[in-house]
């Protein structure tokens, strides 16, 4: 399904921010364009939710909630509530009715351990078809709208204020992205390395194997070799305690992962990992320290 032309004419997009602003804009284009469009007609519907459908957290919030609602995966409060209507979900695919409508019958025949019991559930095999066509679709929004698929994250470990650069795990990547992320991974290793080398305390550093599991020697200078050719690095953090006083600012683990290509494999992605040194500040480890060595 063709979305540009259709977008072109209906969306204009020397818009003035101060007078009707692009959300705006899109909503009463999706308007018009779902009269004669199911699609549209799916996204307005959605954009009534909220009009931050048209962002790059939008975009990949709405794709989560498609995938959790095409598997019959409850959620106590829905960012778009109008995807719990059916009929949203078959707009959205751009599948025909009738073959929506053949689709569910013949996972009710074929699949009798997992019988669809009313209009509102979907079988798993006809739950991944209909997502597939869904992100296809909204994949093409995303690019037909200049709309980015990474966001800005802030990060305050350590007590030290941190901005960089996030992949959208939902959305695609235009080439301007991966320019971005490529250019942010030497600065995300650099602070990952100071908050490394900060005292009091200083955390110890490792590096993880391909398998995830054993914790190697290595050196602050090695993670900015590695860095330099990087297509994209992220920090994470993690908490072993089970108590309440934990906190971003001085975390148990935090997670350098520097991705080195684009193709998926395990083997081009290298972690490094922080450990905070006192043994007595995880105190429900007493007795399974192991849980600490191997993360």
């Amino acid at each position: 399904m063709e979305y540009g032309e259709l977008i072109a004419k209906n969306l204009q997009r020397s818009y003035e921010p101060s007078l009707l602003g692009f959300q705006e804009e899109c909503l009463i284009a999706f308007k018009r364009l779902g009269e004669e469009n199911d699609f549209f007609k799916g996204i307005t519907a959605l954009m009534t939710d909220s009009l931050d459908l048209v962002t790059t957290e939008g975009l990949g919030i709405l794709l989560s909630e498609c995938l959790l609602r095409s598997n019959n995966m409850a959620q106590k409060q829905w960012f778009y509530p109008s995807l719990k209507n059916p009929v949203i979900m078959q707009y959205l695919s751009g599948i025909d009715s009738c073959v929506y409508q053949q689709m569910l019958r013949q996972a009710e025949e074929f699949m009798e351990e997992r019988l669809i019991e009313d209009s509102q559930n979907l079988s798993w095999t006809v739950g991944l078809a209909v997502y597939n066509s869904i992100r296809s679709n909204i994949h093409q929004l995303q690019e037909e709208l200049g709309i980015s698929g990474i966001y800005r994250c802030d990060s305050n470990y350590r007590g030290v204020r941190h901005i960089s650069f996030v992949k959208e795990s939902q959305l695609v990547l235009s080439e301007s992205d991966l320019e971005v992320l490529k250019n942010f991974a030497p600065k995300v290793a650099n602070h990952f390395c100071y908050l490394g080398q900060i005292t009091s305390p200083k955390y110890l550093l490792v590096r993880i194997d391909r398998n995830g599991e054993a914790e190697l020697a290595t050196t602050y200078r090695q993670i900015r070799g590695i860095a330099t050719n990087a297509k994209y690095a992220v920090l994470s953090h993690q908490t072993l305690r089970n108590v309440g006083t934990h906190s971003e600012e001085e975390p148990d683990v935090i997670e350098l992962s520097l991705i080195l290509s684009w193709n998926g494999e395990s083997s081009d992605t290298v972690n490094f990992r922080l450990y905070h040194p006192d043994l007595a500040y995880y105190l429900w480890l007493e007795n399974n320290k192991e849980v600490l060595i191997y993360g």
